[in-house]
């Protein structure tokens, strides 16, 4: 499929901002993030974005698509490049540009150490081993664990 891209460049150092157009040969199972890549790949090797873990978990991969929030790896282009719709893509605008879809996440970080939203012992000093918990222990954290997964299907029987 044809996919046409409009993509906010930002080059720092200068600090001048452009939209430069792209179009490019996707697959119809391609994501924006897809498209992204074949931009890099085969049409401009300078442009800078970020991309991790491909499965909508980490987040890193997050920008603004004709000015909402998308995640790259999420959003499919198909519907998009079928109705003609050539999007606007920008770079995150909650934090500071580094380069073309890069943001400065340094304070994103500063926040979450602030809050701190993980669990903490309560030892002043971490152990030289790892931490072991008992068997009664793991089942209580293990059904939080458990209320996460999504569930399987019942077996069926012929």
């Amino acid at each position: 499929m044809q996919v046409g891209l409009k993509v906010w460049r930002f080059d720092a150092a200068s600090g001048e901002r452009r939209l430069q157009e792209y179009e490019l040969d996707a697959p119809e199972e391609a994501t924006l993030l897809d498209c992204l890549d074949i931009v890099k790949d085969r049409h401009d090797g300078t442009l800078a974005y970020r991309k991790s873990c491909r499965m909508m978990i980490c987040g890193s991969c997050g920008m603004r698509m004709d000015g909402a929030a998308v995640l790259a790896c999420k959003t499919r282009m198909y519907e998009i490049a079928e109705a003609g719709h050539v999007p606007v893509i920008s770079a995150m605008g909650n934090l500071p540009v580094v380069k073309d879809l890069v943001v400065d996440m340094a304070p994103f970080w500063t926040k979450i150490r602030a809050m701190k939203p993980w669990l903490e012992t309560g030892y002043e000093e971490p152990p030289e081993t790892e931490f072991l918990a008992t068997p009664a222990q793991m089942k209580s954290t293990s059904s939080v664990a458990a209320a996460s997964r999504p569930s399987r299907p019942a077996k069926c029987s012929k």
